[in-house]
């Protein structure tokens, strides 16, 4: 393990290091070039423009699944198609 955090909680090892500029300084010691890049690039400056995905995220549709039918057959077996037993079918090949 590269660092010793001294505790397992996010929370409590960045709150005493507000800003995050105070992070570095006392635990990277600037050894990091990509946590240098992030502070420097603080705006969505072209830096940010570059690596966005926003632009190729068009004509995207979601997985869906639809589940359909009764769950409580004895409840809803008048108004439910599916509540008569089948009879089992031999299967084909």
């Amino acid at each position: 393990m590269p660092f010793n955090y001294g505790t397992p909680d996010g929370l409590r090892l960045l709150s005493p290091h507000r800003p995050l500029q105070n992070f570095d300084e006392r635990f990277l010691h600037g050894k990091i070039e990509y946590w240098k890049e992030l502070l420097d690039n603080d705006t969505y400056s072209s830096y940010w423009q570059a690596r966005t995905f926003a632009s190729n995220m068009k004509n995207i549709r979601p997985a869906m699944m639809t589940v359909g039918g009764c769950s409580m057959l004895k409840t809803c077996s008048a108004h439910c198609a599916c509540s008569a037993p089948r009879k089992a079918e031999p299967r084909r090949r």
